[in-house]
């Protein structure tokens, strides 16, 4: 979330609802999947496998055609193609793999979050912030969306599930340099992770 334009106010809610269908829900995109064996069989559409399963062909007819019988471009092509299936299998495994992750993360995202809306502290439905969202943490709380702090009180967060560190990490509303990588700014925090001490 973005604080360009904040105001201790919050966003009004026509200001929410403007930004809500300008930049969308606050969720993770579902990927649109078709059946187990189309995704399999896209694995063979990209470049790479395209291009050996063209070089086993070129193999397979340089076999049919040699006379006598040439078993080491057989051989050769039988070896093309178990690398094109084997490419296949590590590809679409890789790719499952990194939706269970995704469907992970998104359930580690709490369902409600605090914001200040029209000068007041409300509960809204975490998919339902947007960029400029005045979002309230306490300790304990799972952070709904990537936030820069405005006001930190002792803030310290629990990065764990996004980086593997196990100690909290201190987290302050003081501007950081350019050059800063954003995972190590600061003055951030990020969806995922858990306030564990301060506000």
């Amino acid at each position: 979330m973005s604080v360009t334009s904040v105001s201790r106010h919050g966003l009004t809610g026509a200001e929410a609802t403007a930004r809500l269908a300008e930049h969308g829900r606050n969720e993770l995109a579902h990927p649109k999947n078709g059946s187990v064996l189309r995704r399999f069989l896209g694995q063979f559409t990209d470049l790479f496998a395209v291009m050996l399963l063209v070089a086993a062909v070129i193999t397979f007819v340089a076999y049919a055609l040699s006379n006598p019988p040439d078993l080491g471009s057989l051989q050769l092509a039988i070896a093309i193609l178990a690398v094109v299936l084997l490419n296949a299998v590590i590809g679409f495994l890789q790719e499952f793999m990194a939706e269970r992750t995704a469907e992970a993360l998104q359930a580690m995202v709490p369902h409600q979050a605090r914001v200040i809306r029209d000068g007041e502290r409300t509960e809204i439905p975490a998919a339902e912030l947007v960029p400029g969202d005045l979002v309230v943490l306490e300790a304990g709380d799972a952070i709904s969306a990537d936030c820069q702090v405005v006001e930190a009180h002792e803030l310290t967060v629990n990065n764990m599930a996004l980086t593997g560190e196990s100690a909290p990490v201190r987290r302050d509303a003081d501007p950081v340099a350019g050059n800063v990588p954003r995972l190590e700014a600061r003055n951030r925090v990020w969806m995922g992770t858990t306030v564990a001490s301060g506000t």
